[in-house]
């Protein structure tokens, strides 16, 4: 299957009825609140007649994320929380959102937002159009250029110019390749290769995170993803040639 990097003029008229966000949090406090607006202010002003849930998993954050996200309750009720009693890390986090909202019989496409602050909302309509031009299953956003050396490394591995961006989009039904994630998306975009989804990138833009910290892969976590895309490759390669 062709990875293709998808550009757009984004004008669309959503088809959807029911669309998820899944953001997932930890220790985000001070960017959170203008993250959660942002994005309802978004769909609610700019694509109306949509039954729409914003659904951040707080991955035991001892920053005061949780008390915030019960407030803001008050003003996007949408708002729906997953709490973590402690840390379990961005790949859980994602993949209990995803599968929270899969679970959820009405719900078209996922849509996968960091609380970072570094995306645009604009580039959520960007990501979903090539599901609703029905071109893709599962959409990637692209970034340029990556901010670390090993996202690169990962990248090429797999055979995508950004195989880490945490804003995405996906059908509903392919939300099981999500399961066991371990490489921060990367094996996801494997999964739906070897399944023979449609996988599109879209370029998208970033700002500079003015709060917190990136996430960093230990070394552990970068012996597993590397043994994990190598094993993946192998499959889909060796085992199937013709795939």
């Amino acid at each position: 299957m062709i990875f293709e990097v998808y550009h757009c003029e984004c004008k669309m008229n959503v088809k959807f009825k029911s669309i998820s966000v899944v953001i997932p949090a930890h220790n985000e406090a001070k960017t959170i609140e203008s993250v959660i607006k942002d994005v309802y202010a978004y769909f609610n002003f700019k694509l109306l007649d949509l039954n729409l849930s914003l659904v951040v998993v707080d991955d035991g954050s001892a920053d005061g994320t949780a008390a915030l996200l019960k407030r803001l309750k008050t003003d996007v009720p949408c708002l729906e929380t997953i709490t973590h009693p402690q840390n379990l890390g961005y790949n859980v986090s994602l993949a209990d959102g995803i599968f929270y909202c899969s679970e959820k019989k009405d719900v078209d496409i996922i849509v996968t937002f960091d609380a970072d602050g570094q995306h645009f909302v604009e580039d959520i309509k960007r990501i979903m159009l090539p599901i609703e031009n029905g071109e893709a299953d599962y959409v990637i956003g692209a970034r340029n250029p990556l901010p670390r050396l090993f996202e690169k490394f990962v990248a090429r591995i797999v055979g995508v110019k950004d195989a880490t961006c945490g804003l995405r989009a996906l059908k509903r039904d392919i939300s099981y390749i999500f399961k066991n994630e371990n490489v921060y998306g990367a094996e996801s975009i494997i999964k739906a290769r070897m399944e023979g989804f449609k996988v599109k990138e879209v370029s998208i833009k970033t700002r500079e995170r003015l709060h917190g910290k990136p996430i960093h892969l230990s070394f552990n976590d970068a012996f597993r993803l590397l043994k994990i895309i190598l094993l993946r490759l192998k499959k889909i390669f060796v085992e199937n040639p013709k795939s």
